[in-house]
C-alpha cells in the first residue's frame, strides 16, 4: 500500500528538522518540502491499512508535527522511475 502524506510542523521547524525526526521511521520511503500549507509531502509503504494507521500514529507522535493529512494510492497511471 503506498500512502502520501502532508506533513505540518510546528512553527519555524527547519528542515533539518524533519528530516531528522523521519530518519526513524523506514515507511518514509521519500520526502520532500514543497509549497502550500504543509510543510512536506511523504511517500510512506506500508504492508495494509494497520501498517499504514501505526505508521502515521508514530509518525505524529514526532514532537515538530502538529498535523498529518494522507491519502491512499489505488493504482499507479504513470511510473518513470
Amino acid at each position: 500500500v503506498e500512502a502520501f502524506v502532508e506533513l505540518f510542523c510546528a512553527p519555524r521547524t527547519p528542515s533539518h528538522s524533519v528530516r531528522d525526526a523521519l530518519a526513524d521511521h523506514p515507511e518514509v520511503v521519500a520526502a520532500c518540502t514543497i509549497t502550500g500549507d504543509a510543510d512536506a509531502l511523504l511517500h510512506l509503504r506500508v504492508a495494509d491499512a494497520a501498517h499504514l494507521e501505526d505508521a502515521l500514529e508514530r509518525i505524529r507522535a514526532e514532537p515538530i508535527v502538529t498535523q498529518t493529512r494522507s491519502v491512499v494510492a489505488l493504482s499507479r497511471l504513470l511510473d518513470r522511475t
